[in-house]
């Protein structure tokens, strides 16, 4: 990684602040950016800095011109920007530095997620309507990231806290099952800069939790026992509510070939082609078991 210069979007973020640093003890140059130029200089002071809006398409041309690699650490946050809306930041946003890296032939993109995007949100329904729309669009920024063709990993966050690197080890879980658990932001931070430089984390996605178990740096081999995509077994079933109308469910590589926008993903299909809610109709579909998203 020395000499390496790494594309950060989300630098100033709570968990791309942790990546910045450790990836400099590495060697390599960090490039990160922000909406205001002068914010950027003030907030990215070691950090080759930029100016650039994921919501813009055009100012992230020259984003990953002569970078090798890329974090994304990007995260949507409407209640303090109303601006900041899911649809243009998690799923839009992604979408847009995808293409900009495809386009500058970026060798690996590691994307920092959530668990629980193909499960819906539990709680309140006032409280959980918001955050299956995040969700669903952090899942459509995911499948744009596969879609791409780019070598990339997807890193799924559990519950994050505020604590030093190292206190706990760290489990690869593959898929997105459902852990009720929670990992140090660092610990995140830790696994997104080893992953760009390891080759058997390529087209992996996992869950990231912390464990008890005292070897913090089982993670450096960690990757190589997690399955590839093809061959990985079915977590759960699909949920209804994340089935995109026309999806033609996940082939044996574990891509799932929508038809369909990703909007059509909130749509709930219970009561569409029914006349009373839950009960099916003939043409609705079987429930099937999906393989991982």
């Amino acid at each position: 990684m020395t000499a390496e210069t790494i594309v950060v979007a989300g630098a100033t973020g709570r968990t791309g602040k942790v990546v910045g640093p450790l990836l400099r003890e590495q060697g390599a140059t960090v490039r990160g950016f922000l909406r205001n130029a002068d914010e950027a200089r003030a907030a990215l002071p070691d950090v080759d800095s930029r100016t650039a809006d994921v919501r813009e398409a055009a100012s992230l041309k020259d984003i990953p011109r002569g970078a090798e690699r890329m974090v994304i650490a990007i995260g949507s946050n409407s209640f303090r920007d109303p601006g900041n809306k899911p649809e243009e930041v998690d799923d839009a946003g992604v979408a847009r530095l995808v293409a900009e890296a495809g386009a500058a032939g970026r060798k690996q993109v590691v994307m920092i997620s959530s668990a629980g995007v193909t499960r819906p949100p539990a709680g309140h329904e006032r409280c959980a309507k918001p955050m299956t729309n995040v969700m669903n669009r952090k899942l459509c920024g995911v499948d744009a990231l596969r879609r791409s063709g780019l070598p990339y990993t997807v890193l799924r966050q559990v519950g994050l806290r505020d604590k030093p690197v190292g206190q706990s080890g760290i489990a690869l879980v593959p898929g997105d099952p459902p852990i009720s658990a929670m990992i140090a932001r660092a610990d995140v931070a830790r696994v997104a800069v080893h992953t760009p430089v390891d080759p058997a984390a390529r087209s992996k996605t996992v869950v990231l939790p912390n464990v008890s178990q005292p070897q913090v740096d089982g993670r450096k081999s960690a990757f190589a026992a997690v399955p590839s995509p093809r061959g990985w077994i079915c977590w759960r079933a699909w949920p209804r509510w994340c089935r995109p109308r026309g999806c033609n469910w996940p082939d044996i590589t574990g891509h799932s070939r929508h038809t369909a926008s990703c909007a059509q993903r909130q749509r709930r299909r219970v009561g569409e082609k029914t006349g009373s809610r839950g009960q099916k109709s003939a043409s609705s579909p079987r429930r099937r078991p999906g393989m991982w998203r």
